[in-house]
């Protein structure tokens, strides 16, 4: 089976709602997680908060997946006559910002909760160092 042009664009295209979801599971996942080890009301309700980020992050990138180009087929085909496409770049950018963000305030999120346990430093780094391992 020979893959034409089009067809390598039409899985890039249908491959980033899935990312984007999949990422989001990832993010709520970790974030779960740290609910569950730390109980303290106001570090859940931000991670309560960076949760909802992730999921509107999500719903943008399968949004901007489906509607950016007019009419869809437009992502893979640009011979189609009379179609058109908003910035792709600066939506892919912005996208990445926020991202990033999000990325970063989950590894910096259980800092503050992790010196206040009773260990040494070094087992405190190592703790760290664990939990900011999905960072890589």
């Amino acid at each position: 089976m020979v893959m034409h042009y089009t067809d390598n664009h039409q899985i890039l295209v249908a491959g980033s709602p899935v990312w984007a979801v999949a990422n989001m599971f990832i993010k709520i996942s970790i974030l779960h997680l740290y609910c569950t080890i730390f109980w303290k009301k106001t570090f859940q309700r931000v991670s309560y908060s960076i949760m909802a980020f992730a999921i509107c992050l999500a719903v943008i990138i399968v949004l901007q997946a489906f509607l950016i180009c007019r009419p869809f087929a437009f992502n893979w085909d640009p011979y189609i006559p009379g179609g058109k496409c908003g910035n792709q770049i600066a939506g892919y950018k912005a996208q990445a910002i926020i991202n990033i963000a999000i990325d970063i305030s989950i590894v910096v999120l259980p800092v503050p909760m992790l010196w206040t346990l009773q260990l040494t430093w070094s087992k405190k780094l190592g703790i760290y160092f664990m939990f900011s391992v999905g960072m890589a």
